[in-house]
């Protein structure tokens, strides 16, 4: 989104003062901006701090124009830049939580009393307490721990609808943490739900339910 943003951004600048040099010019014969390719030129090179100083603004207009650019591109620039380190740094650290072990290098956060903190007070992993998986994954996106472990599909449906995907959900798995349904050992509901679940299953709906609540993972 920032990358689209940035690029309409360089167009409509590019435009712009092509507009504005071609409406007001200083001196028709020796204007340094005559076309939109031109124009396209001064913004790309300015935005990317090079600036060659080959196509410049002349008239105070153009020059309005071109402070503004520089100011609204830098900060675009910035925040493209950090967005992207941003993406690097977490396939970066993604890579290297492949086990267990790689938790005991990282500060680990978890949900008091849920199936991640279970697992970390098995392993032994230290880690830190909240209270529910949101305040932890709040912390998370602070920066303040750098990962939370917790049940996957709790994870994938809080970051598809209420996080907006901002966060990463490791593709490995620590351990697989089956659920069911308890009966009696002769409860004569077992038939009945074993087959109403495998017809659940087998219904498009069911693949359309889990896209819509845990997203594409």
């Amino acid at each position: 989104t920032l990358a689209i943003g940035l690029f309409l951004l360089l167009l409509v600048s590019g435009v712009l003062v092509w507009f504005v040099e071609r409406r007001h010019p200083r001196d028709p014969g020796h204007r340094d901006i005559d076309t939109i390719e031109d124009g396209l030129w001064w913004s790309a090179v300015t935005i990317s701090t090079i600036g060659y100083g080959d196509k410049v603004p002349r008239t105070r207009f153009g020059r309005i124009v071109g402070v503004f650019w520089i100011f609204a591109g830098l900060v675009m620039l910035s925040l493209f830049t950090a967005n992207a380190s941003a993406i690097f740094t977490v396939a970066e650290f993604e890579s290297q939580i492949e086990s267990k072990e790689d938790l005991r290098k990282v500060r680990v956060g978890a949900a008091v009393k849920s199936s991640g903190q279970e697992y970390l007070l098995r392993e032994k992993i230290p880690h830190q307490k909240f209270s529910d998986i949101q305040a932890a994954l709040d912390a998370l996106l602070r920066q303040e721990i750098d990962c939370v472990v917790s049940n996957v599909p709790v994870v994938q449906y809080l970051n598809n609808n209420h996080y907006q995907k901002e966060l990463s959900v490791a593709p490995r798995w620590l351990a697989r943490n089956n659920m069911g349904i308890a009966l009696s050992p002769n409860s004569e509901l077992r038939e009945d739900i074993n087959q109403h679940l495998l017809r659940l299953l087998a219904q498009p709906e069911w693949d359309a339910a889990l896209k819509r609540y845990l997203g594409d993972e």
